[in-house]
């Protein structure tokens, strides 16, 4: 279903954001079935970001660990303790480990 705000009024707040106050309030400017759609889309944005937001986390997670090891190989420290000079060189060998 395409839901298009053209021609709706729409309230606003003070910031220009949509400001329903009531179920009535969403009611005279939405249809029930575009109210569900849009719900619909909503949930799924939300599902979306987490399922991303999750990924982003595992990989962030993989790259530090394999930084770690790498320093922990190179140098006996982790990152915490890595000068930066460190971290620069674990980064190039892992890198060049990559090619």
């Amino acid at each position: 279903m395409n839901v298009s705000l053209k021609g709706r009024h729409i309230p606003t707040d003070n910031d220009g954001d949509a400001n329903f106050t009531t179920l009535e309030d969403v009611l005279h400017v939405f249809t029930h079935e575009e109210v569900v759609e849009l719900i619909n889309r909503q949930i799924r944005a939300i599902y979306t970001q987490r399922v991303s937001a999750r990924k982003y986390a595992e990989c962030q997670r993989a790259h530090v660990k394999m930084l770690n090891d790498k320093l922990r190989g190179m140098y006996g420290i982790t990152q915490a303790k890595a000068t930066p000079q460190q971290v620069e060189a674990a980064v190039a060998e892992i890198v060049k480990g990559e090619r």
